[in-house]
């Protein structure tokens, strides 16, 4: 594919393979620098490690709870910018944040949305892009307080 920037001047951005959330396929991205990224392990949570990196993946959360976002980068790249796109199931935008860093390597990048007052219970989807490639998709349910103070009793038991 190839894109027009500024002064018609062609930079190209190809798409190689799509991102699967355990880690299974990559999606490569060459960059105006034509060095190549690749991302994979896509992967919601409530807790991140040092690194950045989910440890305890999950797809539904409770209102106050933080939900983390994490997505390995690997290859090298002066500068790489990366969206995550946070939205309700009647596509409100709940967030979007931006990433911009220097690739040399692997990287664990990582997106996190909370709201003080509580998410609204609902279905909720993060979009991961670089540019205005989607790299990856994860969707997530939020549960009401009570469903949430059910879950934590039954696992007590």
């Amino acid at each position: 594919m190839e894109i027009m920037h500024g002064r018609r001047r062609p930079r190209l951005l190809a798409l190689l393979v799509a991102l699967a959330a355990c880690g299974g396929e990559e999606r490569k991205v060459s960059t105006p620098a034509e060095s190549l990224v690749a991302f994979r392990e896509m992967r919601l949570g409530r807790a991140v490690d040092s690194a950045g990196k989910v440890v305890a993946p999950a797809d539904s959360f409770g209102p106050r709870d933080t939900v983390h976002l994490s997505l390995d980068a690997e290859g090298s790249v002066d500068r790489l910018v990366l969206t995550s796109r946070w939205t309700r199931e009647d596509d409100v935008v709940v967030a979007q944040r931006q990433r911009v860093l220097a690739l040399e390597g692997r990287e664990t990048v990582t997106f996190a949305v909370a709201d003080s007052a509580g998410l609204p219970a609902g279905e909720y989807v993060v979009r991961v892009h670089h540019g205005t490639d989607e790299i990856g998709t994860e969707t997530f349910r939020v549960v009401s307080e009570r469903e949430t103070v059910d879950r934590e009793e039954a696992s007590d038991q």
